[in-house]
């Protein structure tokens, strides 16, 4: 069989076209040479059109990206956007999903479809806890911001019995059961009875639960921004909108800033390997996640993708994903006398890498490989190219010969005496012939009793006819008579 596939692919190489034979050279006369830089400049000139225009675009991971930010990054490659407004959780603007995923080869001009957050959905059922005294403004305030509630109010009342911030009443126009996101609410809470002056505070060394803390204590909303800093450890105050002693009124705002750390610019990791790039974001503090894929356009070693643009600053602990080329050649060793399962498993693994590779099989039968093993492949031993198609013979196993299994009731007596006692072979004698016969003949048989007195130990069928040409594993059934 390898000698017929052998003789079928030099068959295959005599028969190629003229633009596969060797080619020939001739000298070109001097009076000819600006006609030939001229055709050199026109054929770079499509080379250079043809790569502009098949060259692949990697897909972004648009989460937590704004609908600006990705219609940039469509713009710069090419690439055109369908957008759908969709109502959730995330912030207005916000990409919720996209028809893509991350990694994800496309073509220039391709539509990819992103679905854009609109915020809460206003017209949406709210069910209202049942607010008592045991709510603060604090916790209504985390519940407002929770369940998207835009259009509220807090009046205050002065009350000595209650401590401050205590909810007293709430009220809205409608129903319980049919409030929605859009509709307004109103909550009166208490405060001192004394009209207070609240000195502020220098917050440079207090941390966040001790600003909550203060601003809860004197009726003041904190509003917190974030800022990179050389020299301020992550999370400790930069400034403060009011300076320490100034002095504020109940429900005033201070906006603080924090810091976010040193800033860290982010690297164009094309000419750094992995070790390299794992070292980098060890030392800056960096999560890295290395994905891998075949390209036809990047070299092995070189990164195709980051997720985090160069130039960008980023704060310690970002999480920053490389995807690296591993190149357009793929390893592909001999699986002849393998089972065929582990070849489709290569591949399946190769093509989830962008291998692209295409697997066809044939079979055959083999007096020398076994049943679902590879008699033959095309490619062995050696490399080849993203989207080769690798050709195989599988086993079929080796052919048999059925046997004549009815033969075996020659000469046989069979039958019942007239006290009803067996006359002749006895079942379990048939089947030790009937095993024997199968063996000898390198089949597999299965064997079965069927009730039949008058053909007592008797062969009575056989599922294959004799004389017919079978794979060795092929089983065939014989019923004999109990």
């Amino acid at each position: 069989m390898s000698n017929k596939f052998l003789n079928e692919v030099n068959q295959a190489e005599e028969g190629k076209t003229e633009s596969f034979k060797q080619e020939k050279f001739e000298a070109i006369k001097p009076d000819r040479k600006k006609y030939i830089i001229v055709a050199s400049i026109i054929l770079l000139a499509l080379a250079g059109f043809f790569i502009l225009n098949n060259t692949k675009v990697t897909m972004a991971n648009f989460d937590g990206w704004i609908i600006s930010d990705a219609q940039t990054w469509a713009n710069s490659n090419d690439i055109q956007l369908i957008v759908k407004e969709v109502y959730s959780e995330k912030e207005t603007q916000t990409i919720v999903s996209q028809s893509i995923e991350e990694g994800v080869e496309i073509e220039p001009k391709s539509s990819v479809e992103i679905e854009v957050s609109q915020g809460f959905d206003p017209k949406e059922v709210i069910i209202l806890p049942k607010f008592d005294e045991s709510w603060t403004k604090d916790k209504i305030l985390t519940w407002i911001e929770e369940n998207g509630i835009v259009n509220y109010t807090f009046l205050t009342v002065e009350d000595s019995e209650r401590s401050v911030n205590s909810l007293i009443e709430y009220d809205t126009p409608e129903t319980l059961e049919s409030f929605i996101r859009e509709h307004k609410i109103e909550f009166t809470v208490s405060i001192l009875p004394v009209e207070a002056e609240i000195v502020v505070v220098d917050m440079l060394n207090y941390t966040t639960a001790q600003i909550d803390a203060w601003a809860r204590d004197n009726d003041l909303k904190i509003i917190y921004r974030f800022a990179f800093s050389d020299t301020v450890s992550t999370n400790k105050v930069l400034t403060q909108s009011v300076s320490a002693g100034d002095i504020l009124n109940p429900s005033d705002s201070i906006t603080v800033t924090l810091s976010k750390g040193v800033a860290i610019k982010m690297i164009d990791f094309t000419p750094y390997d992995q070790t390299t790039a794992t070292n980098w974001a060890k030392d800056n503090g960096i999560d890295l996640s290395i994905k891998t894929s075949y390209s036809n356009t990047v070299a092995k070693g070189i990164a195709i993708y980051q997720s985090i643009p160069f130039g960008v600053l980023v704060e310690t602990g970002s999480d920053l994903s490389i995807l690296y080329s591993l190149g357009n050649e793929i390893n592909l060793s001999s699986y002849v006398n393998q089972a065929y399962i582990n070849l489709q498993s290569f591949v399946e693994t190769q093509n989830a890498l962008g291998a692209n590779l295409v697997l066809t099989s044939s079979t055959s039968y083999s007096p020398s490989v076994a049943v679902n093993r590879v008699i033959s492949q095309n490619y062995q031993d050696t490399k080849i190219q993203i989207g080769t198609t690798i050709n195989v013979i599988v086993s079929l196993g080796d052919l048999s010969t059925v046997p004549d299994l009815l033969d075996l009731n020659t000469g046989k007596i069979y039958g019942l005496n007239e006290d009803l006692t067996p006359k002749g072979i006895t079942p379990t004698e048939m089947y030790d012939l009937v095993s024997s016969r199968c063996s000898s003949s390198d089949i597999v048989c299965q064997i079965v009793f069927v009730d039949d007195d008058a053909n007592y130990g008797l062969v009575l069928e056989q599922s294959i006819t004799a004389g017919t040409e079978v794979s060795d594993t092929t089983v065939i059934q014989v019923k004999i008579a109990n």
